[in-house]
């Protein structure tokens, strides 16, 4: 891309580091999120403890990592750690800007998904800045470039590091892996794929060895985690709720709000089966159609990954409002008509997101508030049709098509 496409880049990162200051001097002590949290694991860590055998940590390896690093940085926990979530920001908007060059989209068509970047930092409140998952958006920013420009290396060690970071990222690997198969040769995809297994053993081994039970529990601790009430699934119990008196309990434990009782617990093992279906169907649909059109599609591979994380998302039983930030290199690359609807769908999604969080979540989980609910109902139906959007709608195009535009997608 020429360096002048990189201008309005540079300026949305200055609006994103400009967003992310206001909003880390907007939080007080009450409201640092789960910094104490990090602040308290790396302390334990510069001490000589190691996580999983001597303390208990939910999050994976590369995560308490990042939180060590916060630690050996000058000053203030909880300004280097922030000062870290805007650092990731603006790797964020980089990569943004980068794959949209790489797709052919136009410089202002990149510069409008970047911008979504700061509108989601300043949207989504101290949220941004006091949760590690700016970090995981900057992973998915460059996985997506990676992918989509052919650099399967760097590829799967990028997935290899988003994954040891945050779990979800792995639901990306079915369809990376059918794009990358329909590149090159199994052998070449192979030494391909060795750099991000390696490193994902080198991190996870050691803990494997050391402290497996440790490392187990870290991952039981999310799969066994009940239905929490800000999911999708959970606002169409609290609708049922209110329009048909269906009676609910909310509980607190996993660190989280959740419904609990026999319909709660059906309807979370109901979402994550149909999520982990779609995914696997997304997989298969983008199998059928590079095979059909004989090679690597960069804009078909772009929205497949992000109609995977858009319906894990919508149908998962956990829905914190900052997983939405990681939607944004991924939604801000949507090509044609759909990508332009897609970007104030999410700026609406979080907007309300942050009206719910802190707004009105105590009401909505003491009272089960019938406006928190109308709030919380809207968010998850915009992400539904996020989700919708961001779906692969192609015809077959002639086999050897291999280089159909951007907009052929959106027809």
């Amino acid at each position: 891309m020429r360096a002048r496409a990189w201008i309005p880049g540079v300026a949305v990162c200055m609006l994103t580091i400009a967003a992310g200051v206001a909003r880390f001097h907007e939080a007080d002590g009450a409201s640092l999120g789960d910094i104490p949290v990090y602040q308290h694991a790396a302390r334990l860590m510069a001490l000589g403890e190691l996580p999983y055998r001597d303390f208990a940590v939910e999050y994976p390896p590369g995560a308490a990592g990042l939180f060590w690093l916060a630690e050996l940085l000058p000053g203030r926990y909880e300004l280097a750690f922030a000062a870290l979530m805007i650092a990731c920001a603006c790797a964020t908007v980089a990569g943004i800007i980068a794959t949209a060059g790489a797709l052919g989209l136009p410089a202002w068509r990149g510069a409008a998904g970047a911008a979504l970047v700061p509108a989601a930092v300043w949207a989504m409140g101290d949220l941004a800045i006091t949760r590690y998952d700016l970090a995981v958006t900057a992973l998915l920013a460059w996985l997506v470039w990676a992918a989509v420009t052919g650099r399967w290396s760097w590829a799967w060690t990028i997935m290899a590091a988003a994954v040891l970071m945050k779990l979800v990222p792995l639901a990306l690997a079915p369809a990376l892996l059918v794009a990358h198969l329909h590149a090159a040769p199994p052998r070449r995809a192979a030494r391909q794929l060795a750099p991000g297994a390696l490193l994902g053993a080198a991190v996870v081994l050691p803990f494997a060895l050391i402290a497996p039970d440790g490392l187990w529990a870290s991952v039981a601790y999310h799969l066994e985690r009940p239905l929490q009430i800000e999911s999708t699934g959970a606002a169409a119990l609290l609708v049922a709720h209110h329009l048909g008196g269906l009676g609910l309990r909310v509980t607190r434990s996993y660190g989280s709000d959740n419904l609990t009782g026999a319909l709660p617990d059906a309807i979370a093992t109901a979402g994550s089966l149909i999520g982990i279906a779609l995914v696997g169907v997304l997989a298969f649909l983008l199998h059928r159609r590079l095979r059909a059109r004989g090679g690597h599609d960069p804009a078909l591979l772009a929205v497949t990954l992000t109609a995977t994380l858009m319906v894990l998302i919508a149908t998962g039983k956990v829905l914190s409002p900052q997983y939405l930030l990681w939607l944004a290199p991924l939604v801000a690359l949507l090509p044609g008509r759909r990508g332009l609807a897609a970007i104030p769908l999410l700026v609406a999604a979080l907007l309300l997101s942050h009206r719910i969080f802190p707004g009105e979540y105590r009401a909505l989980v003491e009272d089960l508030d019938g406006h928190a609910v109308i709030l919380l109902s809207a968010r998850d139906v915009l992400l539904v049709l996020l989700a919708v959007a961001s779906w692969p709608r192609t015809s077959t195009p002639p086999k050897g098509n291999a280089h159909a535009s951007p907009g052929e997608l959106v027809r």
